[in-house]
C-alpha cells in the first residue's frame, strides 16, 4: 500500500504501510531520525491493512505527537470470528518501539472501513471510521488519551462517507465528511470531553465532493 508519514518537531519521521505476501496484508512501521538514519522495520499487526484514505498531515492513518510518538490505525478484514471487519490501532513510542495492537471497533456482522486519525501535540488522538451492515451506515469516532486510555465509541452520523479529522492543541477535534446523498459536506466538533456538537452542513457546488481536507490551528 501507499505509505503514510508524519514528521515531529525535531524532524524525525514515522512511516506506516501495508506489506502484502500472498495477498495477506501486514501493517508495517519504520522511523527515520532527523539525520536521515532509518530504524528497523517493525511489524505492527498481521492481517491488517491501512484501509482507504488520503495522505496528509492530518486525517491519515498515522498521526504523530510533538515528541515523536505515533498512532497507526488500520483495518483487519475479514474478521473470522464475527463475519465483519475490525478497526485496529497501534501506539508507537518516540523510540520507534510499538506497543501491542488494540481493537477500537469489532461488532458481529458489521464491517468497518476508512479509518483516519489525528493526534494533538500532547499525544491525545481522535480516530474516525465508517461502519456498515447491509443498508445501515454509521460514522463513528473514539478518543485515545496520551496515556493510552481508550474512550467509548462516539456516534457522529447515520450515513456519510470519506470522513477526515483534525485536532487542535487542547484535545478537541473537527470531523468533516461527504453526506449520505453525496451532495454536501457535513461537520461536527468533538470536545476534549467527548461531547459532540450538532451537525453543520457546508453546501457544496458539485455533486459527490469526495474526501475533504481540513486543518485546525
Amino acid at each position: 500500500d501507499t505509505p503514510e508519514a508524519v514528521v515531529d518537531e525535531a524532524g524525525a519521521t514515522s512511516i506506516a504501510w501495508a506489506s502484502y505476501t500472498a495477498g495477506e496484508p501486514t501493517l508495517k512501521f519504520r522511523s527515520v531520525d532527523a539525520g536521515g538514519v532509518p530504524g528497523p522495520v517493525r511489524t505492527l499487526a498481521a492481517s491488517t491493512s491501512l484501509g482507504e484514505s488520503g495522505i496528509g498531515p492530518v486525517g491519515g492513518q498515522i498521526g504523530g505527537a510533538a515528541d515523536g510518538a505515533a498512532i497507526v490505525v488500520g483495518v483487519r478484514f475479514p474478521h473470522p470470528a464475527n463475519g465483519g471487519s475490525e478497526i485496529v490501532a497501534v501506539r508507537v513510542g518516540a523510540d520507534g518501539v510499538p506497543e501491542a495492537p488494540f481493537i477500537l471497533f469489532a461488532k458481529a456482522e458489521w464491517y468497518a472501513e476508512k479509518p483516519v486519525v489525528a493526534v494533538d501535540p500532547d499525544g491525545d488522538a481522535t480516530v474516525v471510521w465508517r461502519s456498515h451492515q447491509l443498508a445501515e451506515v454509521r460514522l463513528e469516532a473514539v478518543q485515545i488519551a496520551a496515556d493510552g486510555e481508550v474512550g467509548p465509541i462516539i456516534p457522529l452520523a447515520s450515513g456519510g462517507n470519506d470522513a477526515n479529522v483534525a485536532m487542535g492543541p487542547e484535545g478537541a477535534a473537527t470531523v468533516v465528511w461527504s453526506d449520505a446523498g453525496g451532495e454536501d459536506l457535513d461537520s461536527v466538533h468533538i470536545g476534549a470531553d467527548g461531547s459532540v456538537s450538532t451537525v453543520a452542513t457546508l453546501p457544496f457546488s458539485y455533486n459527490e465532493p469526495g474526501q475533504p481536507a481540513l486543518a485546525v490551528d
